[in-house]
């Protein structure tokens, strides 16, 4: 997380997605974080399906409840088997990204090791009907 910066301007969600779209290394997981979304959720579709298709899974971590926000986490999640999550209190970005990376690396055996229980079922598929 040193590494990590960020810049002011519109959103680049788009072109992050597409840039690991077109990388030809394999990605179990990419996370995304933000509190805004400004580009067209259609068109992040694509790029979506893509790593869908390749076994990458977009887990998208977002604060506030913007519905533009979360309508395009929800969307991109979803096209991609990730999961889009609101932080908070009880759940903060380490244990969240720590979750996703246990999840990606070793699944769902894997997940249980994170202490935070509430991100950890955040994190789990959905029961299947």
């Amino acid at each position: 997380m040193a590494a990590v910066r960020c810049k002011r301007g519109l959103t680049q969600f788009i072109p992050a997605l597409e840039t690991f779209a077109a990388d030809s290394r394999k990605t179990d997981a990419l996370i995304m974080v933000g509190d805004a979304f400004e580009e067209s959720e259609n068109v992040a579709l694509l790029p979506s399906w893509t790593l869908r298709d390749r076994g990458t899974r977009v887990f998208c971590f977002r604060e506030g409840d913007d519905p533009v926000v979360v309508s395009a986490f929800n969307t991109i999640a979803k096209a991609t088997s990730g999961r889009s999550i609101r932080l908070g209190d009880e759940l903060p970005l380490a244990d969240l990204c720590s979750g996703a990376a246990l999840l990606a690396a070793g699944g769902q055996d894997a997940l249980k090791r994170l202490p935070n229980a509430k991100a950890r079922q955040l994190l789990l598929p959905p029961p299947k009907p």
